[in-house]
């Protein structure tokens, strides 16, 4: 989860041992224009909320298109030019860097990336190591934490393999992540919790989750020997996220999303003490019923300063999902729920 930047924490913590009211309700915004037949890509870097999502349906080969939240307003859609996908895009940050990865029809596989100037997306060559490069027919998994780019993807076999970008070269796993076996068109997810990484898959039977963690920094030899497994039926990739906001005194949470065979979501609470996965009900409120046949997708925190003396609005626990707008099912839009924390008497250092 990205942190506030120092001088807008002074601020912060000013304002609550000053007594400002904090308040709280839920939030729903809809991507504009956004239509999709596959999962959303969701992260967030200082007060900018980034949205991806693969187009056309009845194709196998997807234009890709982000859109952005920031300001409380949100920019056009907009395609990145020449990239196709052939499952749905994975986002992530390292060091206030936007990467987005996709799987382009053709490429044998290879998962091709790219890197947000501060304008567009422009291309930012294939995940490849120094002997090999990254293939796979599913989503690949990204997740930044502070230096470190970590990515995941499922190879042609069902197996899972990890790399990390360190410094802007990438440094791909020799090894498999242990144990870890997927059907071939599921994705894993991935997070960084308490300087461990996690990944996380559906098994090929469909109806558990399991998880292995790695002590950092990430080798062949930092793999836990214990496997964590939940009951979970569903037939698409899981979701972790890391909730909570560190900069205001609330504990960070691990969770565990999934898809159900009813089209609903549901969620698991990391439980360190035991090292295991509890069922929990969701961090942030859903509509009730259906919601969606493709994996959710999870962020943390974004904040967004909407005058010069305040209020301060953040938005916190963010959950992305499609939502079918055709009756055909030819198409669906992303919804974003979560949090809507608003401090009225905020006033920024300096201000």
């Amino acid at each position: 989860m990205r942190r506030l930047p120092a001088s807008r924490i002074v601020g912060f913590w000013a304002c609550l041992l000053g007594c400002c009211l904090v308040l709280a309700s839920d939030f729903q915004f809809v991507v504009p224009g956004a239509l999709t037949t596959q999962a959303p890509a969701v992260t967030s870097v200082d007060d900018t909320l980034f949205v991806a999502w693969s187009g056309e349906s009845g194709v196998k080969s997807h234009s890709v298109y982000y859109s952005i939240l920031s300001n409380g307003q949100w920019t056009a859609q907009a395609s990145i030019p020449n990239a196709k996908t052939t499952a749905a895009p994975a986002l992530g940050v390292v060091n206030g860097q936007v990467y987005l990865a996709t799987t382009p029809p053709g490429a044998g596989g290879e998962i091709s990336l790219y890197v947000w100037n501060g304008a567009a997306f422009v291309p930012g060559g294939n995940l490849c190591g120094r002997v090999v490069c990254a293939k796979t027919g599913a989503t690949p998994a990204l997740f930044g934490n502070g230096d470190f780019l970590y990515a995941a993807w499922t190879t042609p076999e069902g197996a899972i393999d990890t790399a990390t970008l360190i410094n802007g070269v990438w440094f791909v796993s020799p090894t498999a992540v242990p144990n870890a076996t997927t059907n071939p068109s599921l994705a894993p997810t991935l997070a960084v919790f308490d300087n461990q990484l996690y990944v996380s898959w559906v098994d090929t039977s469909e109806e558990t989750i399991s998880t292995a963690v790695s002590s950092l920094p990430l080798s062949s030899r930092s793999w836990s020997a214990h496997l964590s497994t939940i009951s979970a039926q569903t037939a698409v990739a899981p979701s972790m996220g890391v909730f909570g906001d560190d900069n205001a005194a609330s504990p960070q949470e691990l969770f565990l999303s999934w898809t159900t065979p009813s089209s609903t979501i549901s969620f698991a609470r990391w439980q360190a003490a035991n090292v295991d996965w509890v069922p929990t009900a969701s961090p942030v409120p859903l509509p009730s019923g259906p919601l969606t046949s493709e994996s959710p997708a999870l962020s943390g925190v974004i904040f967004e300063e909407q005058s010069a003396n305040g209020p301060l609005y953040y938005y916190s626990n963010n959950v992305a999902f499609t939502r079918p707008v055709k009756p055909n099912g030819d198409g669906s839009r992303i919804d974003l729920e979560g949090v809507k924390h608003v401090i009225p008497g905020y006033v920024p250092p300096g201000g």
